[in-house]
Parts: structure tokens; sequence; C-alpha cells
């Protein structure tokens, strides 16, 4: 009986140490949500008044300055 006692108090720090590490391998695998980037909804501005008006390049401009790139 004491042979079976010692195999179980042998066994508790290993279990111990596996449900740990399987209860945080989701936050080691996902890392720090806190570093990525974040999508937000940027205002782009009146339309402005010009007979010729490149919609896509005014508002990569106004992105561009927006999001300092």
């Amino acid at each position: 009986m004491s042979i079976s006692i010692k195999m179980l108090q042998n066994l508790v720090l290993p279990l111990l140490l596996l449900i740990f590490c399987l209860h945080s391998l989701p936050t080691m695998i996902q890392g720090n949500q806190n570093d990525q980037r974040k999508p937000y909804i940027v205002y782009m501005g009146e339309l402005p008044v010009a007979k010729t008006y490149a919609v896509e390049n005014h508002h990569h401009n106004m992105l561009a300055t927006a999001i300092g790139e």
C-alpha cells in the first residue's frame, strides 16, 4: 500500500503542471490582445468643391493622414 501512495504523490505535481499548461494554452497561443491594431470609424469630411474629384485618392489621402502612414 505504501508503494501506491508514493506513486500517487509522485504523480500529483506532473498532473497539476499538465492542468495548468492546458488551461494556459489559449492565452499563450493568442498572445496579448492589447498589441493588435483596432479598427476605428473615421469621419471622411465633406465633399470638396471641384469639377474633377477622385474619390478614391481623396479618401486614401485622408486615411493616410489619420493613421499616420
